[in-house]
């Protein structure tokens, strides 16, 4: 008896779209390394690396299929370059969430809730304005 096995699974797994498989993680990997939401402490390593395998094995029936270099240098080079595609990918994203985020500082400041921190019961706690609000609907 054979374990069932989805029929675009198993096409996609073959030893012919492996170094595809490669290159798409790859390129997702950089992108889980700097995406805002997904790079911080919050998500543990584990969880990052079985997204990216996993989001890497959904995406591969997408993506052209890549052909085995002739020689073995000509690997890290294609391997790199879509590391970099991720890592910039993540790089832009994590900078317009930090805009928005910076945009909801000054808001709070021309409101006038830049006092707040002054104010608070708790001195230790950190009390803060719109900030964090308006980088979570970045998020979203």
């Amino acid at each position: 008896m054979t374990p069932f096995v989805p029929d675009f699974l198993a096409t996609a797994l073959t030893p012919e779209r492996w170094p595809t498989f490669a290159l798409v993680t790859a390129r997702i990997g950089g992108l889980m390394l700097t995406a805002p939401g997904w790079s911080g402490t919050s998500l543990p390593r584990l969880v990052r690396t079985a997204l990216t395998v996993v989001l890497a094995a959904v995406l591969l029936p997408c993506a052209p299929v890549a052909k085995l270099p002739d020689q073995v240098l000509d690997i890290p080079l294609p391997m790199a370059a879509e590391m970099a595609i991720g890592l910039i990918i993540g790089m832009v994203a994590a900078v317009l969430v930090q805009a928005v985020s910076l945009a909801g500082e000054v808001m709070s400041m021309q409101m006038g809730l830049s006092i707040a921190p002054s104010y608070s019961p708790i001195p230790e706690l950190q009390v803060s304005g719109i900030g964090p609000l308006t980088s979570m609907l970045a998020l979203l």
